[in-house]
């Protein structure tokens, strides 16, 4: 877009999504984020290392482009200054704003953040397959890929070889995704189990209840939880030869299935796809404290969105791309992800000592799934350790495994497990224990939190190197 009498009178359109398991941090890490954008500071967030002149400045909020709903930055803000925990983002929502870096500068940057909740993404398996069958082989195919997978799935084949009733079925389906959900293994299709359509979280759903053993909260999850889009909506994945047995059950689960994935999953996966961008965040802290089965549950869960997203692009359309730039003189882009960046969260959880480790673990775990990606196209990857919110430091003389953080009864020293230097072989949840402080973001909005490597995931968003 041109503007020929304001001062930059060239405008470019940038829109990065951030995703990331459910409690990756998104939205501590966005609030903090676009604080520094609304309030920037070169000497707390340089854009550019070099020294030159590298202001930004916000000219203006605008309204969602990409989604209705707007990011509640303000209230996610208010919440943090307090050391409360933001309210959970369970609905697709954007920031997006208009930047001028640099004094002398031509152009302005219209700019979409968009937050994609990590149940959602869940879900990306769904988008990936346009027929009830498709995705019932891979869902069912990843269930027998991992022994952590297949133990708790063991007793849905088994009811599957011996009972066909609908109602029994689904409810075997939902255990099978209540045991997944309690042990924190993120592979839950569809989504709906854990975050209904209207956006209500089941633990919300199911409200609060007296302390009970773990066999009860997963009977309870099971009984209230739903796939698909209401009660008399729905499905659940069955096996080639159950097909064939139960066509009728096959074919209304089928029917159930496209509706629920052109009405709810489709709109938020073309969300993602538009990006130019992805921020993909991985909390490696939380994956080592809850064992090898959530590593494996988490990379297959990465697996399956970078299918659907399919980043970079091939030679035809990267030569598509550079013809539809040039002939709109580098107004038009192409909608496609063409950049990722793998951001390992919280970093102020470990020591200083640790923080290569934990961009190797982070590499270590990531680089795989994106491999046969940077090999058949052209595709920009970066792995970058974050702390939104800086929370914790260590004192001269503290033992080289203690972390220091305040908390509203006042100064905690914790222990804190050291990293290893490569993801062990098997680890049961337990072996691997981090601090969890609360974030806090300054109260007078003139300040700026302190974070760890902000700066960079800044200039990745912003895209630096071209503005």
């Amino acid at each position: 877009m041109i503007h020929p009498l304001r001062r930059q009178p060239f405008r470019s359109r940038r829109s990065v999504g951030l995703v990331g398991l459910f409690y990756s941090g998104k939205t501590v890490l966005l609030t903090s984020l676009i604080a520094h954008l609304r309030n920037h500071d070169p000497d707390r967030l340089p854009l550019d290392p070099s020294g030159s002149d590298d202001e930004l400045t916000l000219l203006d909020e605008l309204p969602p482009a990409l989604c209705a709903e707007r990011f509640d930055v303000d209230d996610h803000y208010n919440r943090l200054s307090v050391a409360d925990w933001p309210a959970k983002t369970d609905r697709l929502s954007e920031y997006r704003a208009e930047l001028v870096i640099g004094r002398k500068s031509w152009w302005t940057i219209d700019l979409s953040l968009v937050d994609l909740p990590g149940e959602r993404l869940a879900d990306m398996v769904i988008a990936r397959h346009p027929t009830f069958e498709g995705w019932s082989d891979t869902v069912l195919g990843v269930f027998r890929k991992f022994a952590e997978f297949a133990e708790v799935a063991r007793p849905y084949f088994d009811t599957l070889g011996r009972n066909l009733a609908e109602d029994d079925v689904l409810l075997a389906y939902r255990t099978l995704l209540a045991t997944l959900h309690s042990r924190f293994m993120p592979f839950i299709s569809p989504s709906s189990f854990v975050l209904d359509p209207e956006g209500v979280p089941i633990d919300a759903r199911l409200g609060p209840s007296p302390p009970c053993s773990v066999a009860e909260a997963i009977r309870r999850k099971a009984e209230r939880g739903t796939c698909g889009l209401s009660s008399s909506e729905q499905f659940a994945p069955l096996p080639a030869d159950v097909r064939e047995r139960a066509p009728e059950l096959a074919a209304a689960f089928a029917q159930r299935y496209q509706r629920y994935r052109t009405q709810l999953v489709l709109p938020f996966a073309r969300a993602l796809a538009r990006c130019d961008d992805l921020v993909v965040l991985v909390d490696v802290t939380v994956l080592l404290e809850g064992g090898h089965g959530m590593v494996n549950a988490n990379r297959a869960f990465l697996e399956q969105v970078l299918s659907y997203v399919d980043p970079g692009l091939s030679p035809g359309r990267q030569l598509y791309a550079a013809a539809v730039s040039a002939l709109s003189f580098g107004l038009t882009r192409l909608e496609h992800v063409r950049r990722v960046a793998f951001v390992a969260t919280k970093a102020d959880r470990v020591v200083r000592d640790d923080r290569d480790r934990l961009l190797d673990l982070l590499s270590r775990l990531t680089r795989p799934i994106i491999r046969p990606h940077l090999a058949t196209k052209h595709l920009t990857v970066e792995h970058l350790i974050v702390a939104a919110v800086n929370s914790t430091w260590s004192e001269p003389g503290d033992p080289p495994d203690m972390l220091r953080y305040n908390t509203p009864r006042g100064e905690v020293k914790a222990p804190v497990s050291r990293l290893p230097d490569d993801w062990p072989d098997h680890f049961d949840p337990g072996r691997f224990r981090f601090p969890r402080p609360e974030p806090s973001l300054p109260r007078a909005r003139i300040k700026v939190p302190p974070h760890i490597n902000l700066d960079r995931l800044a200039r990745f968003v912003l895209d630096k190197k071209t503005v």
